[in-house]
């Protein structure tokens, strides 16, 4: 009887000691799992690869150590639009301007040395023929040109407009990835204890948790 007691004792204290390391493993394990992060994919949030919706993002950043994030988010999100929109609408405007200073500069040189050679052959000096497609083409070219320079210039403002607020977001996100990434160990599980001795009903074994 006493065998069979000290055997089956033997086998409970073995149980526990197992159950015991695997809960401590496991908490180990629950504190190395890397958290799931946040990245900025451009104007948007991805968590786990997969970008977010407005709502999520909205619930994302709505508390961060204490503090709403989505209004700084959105703020930098809508100038960053609107710095994309200078660049690219700048850089048309510019590349227009060009275009039309470049074709009716040609049309000028091409449509003067035609209009001189003509005059020349009738018996003038060309001069007149140059003076009427020059006051023709000028208004043209001029008006490339201030397209060019006023278009190279909104795009040119745009560039910082961009960049300091898609830094803003990414200040956002790292923020919110610091948040996520101060977690605390789990609490300890209550020591498990087996005793063998006197209990209430006479002899025993006490498991204790």
């Amino acid at each position: 009887m006493k065998k069979t007691l000290l055997v089956i004792v033997a086998a409970l204290l073995g149980v526990v000691s197992a159950s015991a390391q695997y809960v401590s493993d496991e908490a180990e394990a629950l504190a190395q799992e890397p958290a799931s992060l946040a990245a900025r994919k451009g104007g948007r949030i991805a968590l786990d690869g997969s970008r977010l919706r407005k709502d999520a993002t909205i619930a994302l950043l709505a508390d961060v150590d204490g503090e709403n994030l989505y209004p700084a988010w959105h703020k930098a999100k809508a100038w960053r639009g609107a710095g994309i929109g200078m660049i690219a609408g700048g850089s048309t405007v510019a590349v227009v301007g060009a275009g039309f200073v470049v074709v009716y500069g040609l049309a000028a040189v091409l449509g003067i040395a035609i209009g001189a050679s003509a005059e020349a052959m009738a018996g003038g000096d060309g001069s007149q023929a140059a003076d009427s497609i020059s006051a023709e083409i000028e208004p043209y070219i001029v008006g490339g040109t201030a397209a060019m320079f006023i278009g190279a210039g909104t795009a040119i403002a745009g560039i910082p407009v961009t960049v300091v607020n898609c830094r803003k977001m990414t200040k956002i996100v790292h923020r919110y990835n610091d948040s996520v990434t101060e977690t605390s160990l789990p609490e300890p599980s209550p020591e498990v204890t087996l005793s063998f001795g006197p209990t209430r009903s006479g002899v025993g074994v006490a498991l204790n948790f």
